[in-house]
């Protein structure tokens, strides 16, 4: 936690996505800068406006239970090792 806070302190966030290759990490991560942007501008500015953004990302047809172990086991390699 302290790396992430000296990163987005120094203005240099890491990818906070695991995988690069799928839609959803991309567009949840451009979700998750937003919240974490230094310009008030740029933030999400209600828990309202989150939970939008939030909700335009489901799409049940797009994610499986094999996709979620397979999502659980790449943290827990990445994690762990």
């Amino acid at each position: 936690m302290s790396q992430l806070r000296a990163a987005h302190l120094s203005g240099e966030l890491p990818a906070l996505r695991l995988r690069h290759d799928d839609a959803l990490s991309e567009r949840l991560e451009a979700l998750l800068l937003r919240c974490l942007a230094w310009s008030a501008d740029e933030r999400m500015q209600t828990v309202h406006e989150l939970h939008e953004g939030l909700l335009a990302l489901h799409d049940p047809a797009a994610w499986t239970a094999s996709d979620a172990d397979a999502f659980w086991k790449s943290v827990e390699k990445a994690r762990f090792g």
